[in-house]
């Protein structure tokens, strides 16, 4: 497994804490700045995390968002 890069890093730290894939975006630049990125950024950047992990992102991300309805 490859290590994280640190935006994926980022985007994993803010998924964890229940930031919405449109939250994210506005989250990153004032947490951490940089270059703005849009929400299909986030969503490929968080596939990409869990294709690595062997997971599904849609299914996971849906399974927890059902968790705070």
């Amino acid at each position: 497994m490859n290590p994280l890069t640190k935006r994926e890093q980022q985007v994993a730290e803010l998924l964890a804490w229940g930031a919405s894939k449109k939250e994210i975006p506005d989250l990153l630049r004032k947490l951490y700045g940089g270059r703005e990125i849009s929400v299909h950024t986030v969503e490929n950047i968080a596939r990409n995390i869990y294709k690595e992990q062997g997971k599904d992102f849609d299914k996971e991300y849906n399974e927890f968002k059902q968790l705070f309805k």
